[in-house]
């Protein structure tokens, strides 16, 4: 998922849309590397659970919804 958006980075020319890919980008990859580390013991576990692979009621929707964001930029520019 992050090598498709840092690929979709890549290939656009609206800096709007880079800048909405990147924040969405930054917002999951966080979201991954705290939750690995909550698992492997380096930090302290907080209750944030790895995208996608859990359920945790309006997150997995905001998630869904950031997505359809990037996927939706992507079409656009074409």
């Amino acid at each position: 998922m992050i090598y498709y958006t840092i690929r979709n980075i890549t290939e656009l020319k609206n800096s709007g849309a880079i800048f909405l890919i990147v924040g969405i980008t930054s917002l999951l990859s966080t979201q991954i590397l705290i939750n690995i580390a909550m698992v492997l013991g380096v930090f302290p576990v907080v209750g944030m659970p790895l995208p996608w692979m859990s359920y945790r009621g309006t997150a997995i929707l905001a998630d869904m919804i950031s997505m359809a964001l990037i996927l939706n930029v992507r079409m656009r520019n074409f």
